[in-house]
């Protein structure tokens, strides 16, 4: 009888056991990495891709998290730096283990990636698609705005709105502003355009006032600014030598940048994504609201943080553990339906999204009217 006992006991407590290490299994946290520049010239987009991505995670945390299990975000903060970035990427692999990761732009998504896709980590670029986000490999996705298209966009207004024949470019010294600079001049000399020279500065360049005397000597008909560093101090530049000449640039000015610093960016145009303003947008926006108890102000910005992480999810709970198969989950979405817009992506992990001709006027960020 003893032994009988004993024996019972012994299978009830590894029971126990067992059941106790599958509570913990569930419980144990889904981690996401996150690679923003949260200090910077551009920190306060990407805070609002952080409210974005946390405003995501307590929705899919109070619902039951995924699979039972939380989600929890480490974010690192890369300043824009691709060293940052790398290194950052590299202790979300080897310290904190994530199972997906999120990177701001291409300078992320280039500066990490490749160590992500080397780790099989899927990973979501937000703010920018690119042939150079493509090329890093099957593991790394955007939903961003197509780079080509800034520039391009931004070209054809030049070209056919303002009727401008001669360019002078100022960009910075990294990966998109470069980019978005060669397909400018690339199509704005097809169609007859004439660039007069092209001005490229460090990223940590803030006194542009010997390269603006210049500027003003050549007397281009436009200028197309696609800086990503320093951009106020250039605008406040521009704003005090009395520019007359209009200025495109790219989607880098935020509705904060103009309440912070009001005239300075008075007139300039801007290519961007059009603002969403659809129903899961709308809800999204409500539940910011709610969340946060302020209005969500960037609703472009946290609409991307917000859905990268609902891709993820989505994929991470038809994958599983298996992180090839959560990948192919990401790729083979189709006509996801989010606060940012519907995703689909292509056969090489974008699903881009198209820019569009914006001005600053009265202290107000205005969508162009007409197609051009």
């Amino acid at each position: 009888m003893r032994k009988i006992i004993r024996a019972f006991l012994v299978s009830w407590t590894l029971v126990n056991v067992a059941c106790s290490v599958v509570v913990a299994e569930s419980k144990y946290p889904v981690k996401f990495g996150a690679l923003l520049a949260l200090t910077g010239d551009v920190a306060m987009q990407n805070r609002a891709f952080r409210d974005g991505i946390e405003l995501a995670v307590a929705k899919i945390n109070s619902g039951g998290g995924l699979s039972g299990r939380p989600i929890v975000v480490i974010f690192e903060d890369t300043r824009l730096n691709p060293k940052e970035a790398n290194s950052a990427g590299k202790k979300l692999i080897s310290v904190d283990h994530v199972d997906a990761a999120i990177n701001a732009t291409v300078i992320e998504a280039k500066g990490a990636g490749y160590d992500f896709v080397k780790a099989k980590i899927p990973s979501v670029t937000l703010w920018d698609a690119s042939e150079d986000i493509q090329r890093i490999g099957n593991y790394v996705f955007s939903i961003g705005l197509w780079t080509p298209s800034s520039g391009e966009t931004a070209s054809k207004f030049a070209s056919q709105a303002l009727g401008a024949r001669s360019a002078v470019i100022l960009n910075t010294q990294d990966e998109w502003s470069v980019g978005a600079s060669e397909h400018f001049t690339s199509l704005f000399q097809s169609k007859g355009g004439q660039i007069l020279r092209t001005f490229t500065f460090n990223p940590d360049e803030k006194d542009f006032r010997a390269t603006l005397a210049i500027v003003k000597t050549l007397k281009p008909e436009v200028i197309y600014a696609p800086v990503t560093l320093n951009f106020v101090p250039l605008f406040k530049q521009f704003h005090a030598l009395k520019f007359d000449i209009p200025i495109i640039t790219s989607d880098i000015i935020a509705q904060a940048h103009i309440s912070s610093e009001p005239d300075i960016f008075e007139g300039t145009y801007q290519t961007q994504v059009a603002v969403p303003d659809s129903a899961a947008a709308k809800q999204m926006a409500a539940d910011y609201q709610k969340h946060f108890g302020r209005e969500c102000d960037q609703i472009q910005y946290v609409a991307w943080g917000y859905d990268a992480v609902n891709l993820l999810a989505r994929a991470l709970v038809i994958g599983g553990n298996n992180s090839e198969k959560v990948r192919d989950a990401l790729a083979s979405t189709k006509d996801f339906v989010g606060a940012s817009g519907v995703t689909t992506f292509n056969e090489r992990g974008a699903a881009p999204k198209v820019a569009k001709m914006f001005q600053i006027r009265n202290n107000k960020i205005i969508a162009v009217p007409g197609e051009i």
